[in-house]
C-alpha cells in the first residue's frame, strides 16, 4: 500500500499542485471526527476543489478497517 500513497501523494503534489493532507490507519470514529474538522475550518475556504480518497486494506468482497472490524 505504500507504493499507492506515494504515487498518490505525488500526483496531487506535483501534476495537480494539489495540498495534501495524509492521514493513515484512523479507526471509524477517528475518521468522522477528522472529516467532520475539515468540513468546519477555514483550510479549504479558497478553494475550488476538494478530494478525499480513502484507500482500504481487504480482499476481494471485504474491506478491513483499522480496528479490526471487516465487511
Amino acid at each position: 500500500m505504500r507504493e499507492d500513497i506515494d504515487a498518490l501523494v505525488t500526483l496531487f503534489t506535483k501534476k495537480l499542485s494539489f495540498d495534501v493532507m495524509l492521514h493513515q490507519n484512523l479507526e471509524s470514529e477517528e475518521m468522522i471526527t477528522t472529516v467532520k474538522e475539515f468540513a468546519m475550518s477555514e483550510v479549504h475556504a479558497n478553494r475550488s476543489c476538494v478530494m478525499m480518497i480513502v484507500l482500504s486494506h481487504g480482499k476481494t468482497d471485504t474491506v478491513g478497517y483499522s480496528c479490526g472490524i471487516g465487511r
